[in-house]
């Protein structure tokens, strides 16, 4: 059993591959669980059968918000959520966003969140689209 602490895309199973390599056998997973992704720990997860056993579910949800707190965020003004809700992507040519990022949250002037964008260069399509309206 081993607890590998990586970065976000390290294949495990291409490391199990190449241990086994080194090793000069062959090397596989028999299982792999995620026990964290950004702040989320499998700790403090709790089962589906454990929810439907509360009085009140609420307080154990986590905030739509906590979902993209890593993502570099934007302010747009309401208009311009309308805009984006409805799928409407030409407002996002006049963006101006960090090139370097991959994904973006907008949030409303309420501090709500809208959608996140996703930096897209495939297909002959290069730029920001929408990548989920919330």
């Amino acid at each position: 059993s081993y607890q590998i602490d990586c970065s976000k895309g390290t294949y495990i199973r291409s490391l199990a591959r190449d241990i086994g390599r080194y090793l000069g056998t062959f090397g596989t997973l028999e299982s792999i669980r995620r026990e964290k992704i950004g702040s989320f720990k499998l700790e403090d997860a709790i089962s589906l059968d454990e929810l439907l056993k509360l009085d009140e579910v609420q307080p154990q949800l986590i905030q739509i918000e906590t979902m993209v707190e890593d993502l570099p965020r934007i302010y747009l003004d309401s208009a311009s959520c309308t805009c984006l809700k409805q799928g409407k992507q030409e407002i996002l040519r006049d963006l101006i966003l960090n090139p370097n990022d991959k994904f973006v949250a907008v949030f409303n002037e309420q501090n709500s969140l809208v959608c996140t964008l996703e930096q897209s260069n495939n297909e002959g399509f290069s730029g920001w689209k929408i990548a989920r309206v919330i």
